[in-house]
């Protein structure tokens, strides 16, 4: 099997924006990524099924978008909505990188199936 997150370095970034988390795995899944905020950050069920909690595919302008319109309760929950997209933009050539060799990997396990279901 081609690995998805294999490559993802100890301690790589990723943009997160969510009100729920992932707080157990369901059967037979297994967990990828871990991080402080949320203990199943990524995991997989099976050999072509990945549930991720964070956002691979969101930059700067899209935080942006989302800070703006939950603004209020990014405050209340003790959250600095500026500071967050400084962080995302701050960290955005990072994230195309490592989540973009991500999305490469993901790409190649779904031809791979293709190939394979097509046989």
């Amino acid at each position: 099997m081609i690995p998805v997150l294999g490559g993802v370095p100890e301690g790589a970034r990723a943009a997160q924006w969510h009100w729920d988390e992932v707080d157990r795995l369901p059967a037979g899944a297994v967990p990828l990524l871990t991080g402080e905020d949320c203990p199943y950050q990524a995991f997989r069920v099976g050999s072509v099924g990945w549930g991720l909690q964070f956002h691979p595919e969101v930059e700067s302008g899209t935080v942006a978008r989302w800070a703006e319109a939950d603004d209020a309760q990014v405050r209340a929950d003790g959250g600095d909505p500026v500071a967050v997209v400084a962080s995302v933009r701050e960290a955005e050539p990072e994230l195309r990188t490592v989540w973009g060799a991500v999305s490469g990997a993901w790409g190649a396990v779904v031809r791979a199936h293709a190939v394979a279901c097509a046989t």
